[in-house]
């Protein structure tokens, strides 16, 4: 009886723990996805606004040929 239960509450601790390992891989998995996104989006919009501002500013400049390249 006593080898029994402990056995029983060993194998429910271990699916307990185990479940609640794979809901946090999969909550921790999410959330990296979400940051790297976001870092992509936010490398993206700081390169357009370099290439816009420095063609403007070699507009500016007159500088058509450093415009066009």
């Amino acid at each position: 009886m006593v080898r029994g239960l402990a056995q029983k509450l060993i194998l429910s601790i271990t699916v307990i723990v185990i479940i609640v390992l794979a809901a946090f891989g999969i909550i921790n998995a999410r959330q990296q996805q979400s940051q790297i996104l976001n870092s992509m989006i936010l490398g993206a919009d700081q390169l357009s606004k370099g290439i816009t501002s420095a063609t403007w500013h070699l507009m500016l400049a007159d500088n058509r040929q450093s415009a066009y390249r």
